[in-house]
């Protein structure tokens, strides 16, 4: 399996990488928007962990364009923004999964990973999650 991680902080993509890493994944890392948006384009991923706050691109966006072309790669987003309407509206863009940062990097790592792989496309049904709920 391999994942892309769109973070711009090092330290939580480092920690993440190791992590998933650790458990058998194969994991790439891009720090902004723009090169996410590149790499959904031009590799084959079977996850993708978006922050929303990424520079040159946001998350949104990076989400927003990578539906338009029918991707239908599961999206975790990890983010700061932790209200109500950007779980919403991340949820409504297609995201499979919203969490919140500070996160547990052992509810984030291999065990919520390798879930993905078991849903359909980006229309999650009764696996979608927002805050937990």
């Amino acid at each position: 399996m391999r994942i892309l991680i769109a973070e711009d902080d090092r330290i939580i993509a480092d920690g993440l990488g190791r992590s998933l890493r650790q458990s058998g994944y194969a994991v790439d890392w891009v720090a902004n928007g723009a090169d996410a948006d590149n790499a959904l384009t031009s590799g084959a991923y079977d996850l993708v962990i978006l922050d929303l706050g990424l520079p040159k691109l946001s998350g949104f966006d990076v989400l927003r364009r990578l539906r338009s072309r029918k991707s239908i790669i599961p999206v975790l987003i990890l983010t700061a923004l932790d209200g109500t309407s950007d779980c919403v509206k991340g949820l409504d863009l297609g995201a499979d999964d919203y969490m919140a940062k500070p996160f547990e990097i052992a509810r984030t790592g291999s065990a919520r990973a390798c879930a993905y792989p078991t849903l359909d496309g980006h229309c999650a049904g009764d696996r979608v999650r927002c805050f937990g709920l």
